[in-house]
């Protein structure tokens, strides 16, 4: 007998645009190929993901009027598209992962230097002398065993959350088509009925 698996949990990021140029940016005339994709589109994708369920499943349809379909979007420029924003997201996904890691080591880098100068701190002022080369290294040890150490713990606050990073994973993971449609009337109706049935 077969166990029945838990079916996996979707999320629609539904994204309605008037033309190809709501997904690329206007001030960028440059090819396709290589243009820059539109920031309020970015945004919007991001905003509706956040508040998708953690660990679900996202699938990303771009409504589309299905009077563009010959001129604008054609099956080419679609697939090139869709791989572009893919792309976008993953590079953003990589980056960003790329910037925590190094928030991190820079982080603990400082507090271990600060704990260490503390150390060296204790022992040091446990040797009393005149001497001012050791008075003025004993200084130098005070100010920078505090400095690292707030400094890392500090730093902290700025490196990327694990939610943020898995958020933006999952949007380059998502399922990401377009739907050619009459009006967004009937798009509307179409969700609708969705959300009645479910």
């Amino acid at each position: 007998m077969k166990i029945k698996q838990p079916e996996q949990k979707r999320t629609d990021v539904i994204i309605p645009i008037d033309t190809i140029d709501d997904i690329y940016s206007d001030f960028d005339l440059r090819s396709l190929v290589i243009r820059s994709l539109s920031i309020d589109f970015i945004n919007e994708v991001k905003t509706q993901s956040k508040y998708s369920e953690e660990g679900s499943t996202i699938d990303i349809k771009i409504l589309v009027p299905k009077k563009i379909r010959k001129t604008e979007l054609p099956a080419k420029i679609e697939t090139l598209t869709k791989k572009r924003v893919k792309e976008y997201f993953e590079d953003e996904y990589y980056n960003l992962r790329h910037e925590r890691r190094k928030g991190v080591i820079k982080s603990f880098s400082f507090i271990m230097s600060g704990l260490f100068c503390f150390f060296l701190f204790k022992i040091i002022s446990q040797c009393k002398s005149d001497n001012i080369i050791i008075n003025t290294f004993y200084e130098l040890i005070t100010f920078f065993s505090w400095f690292a150490t707030w400094y890392g713990i500090e730093s902290i606050e700025h490196i990327k959350s694990r939610k943020e990073l898995n958020l933006i994973k999952r949007i380059y993971e998502a399922n990401l088509k377009f739907k050619f449609i009459k009006s967004f009337e009937e798009a509307e109706a179409d969700q609708l009925s969705r959300i009645i049935i479910r």
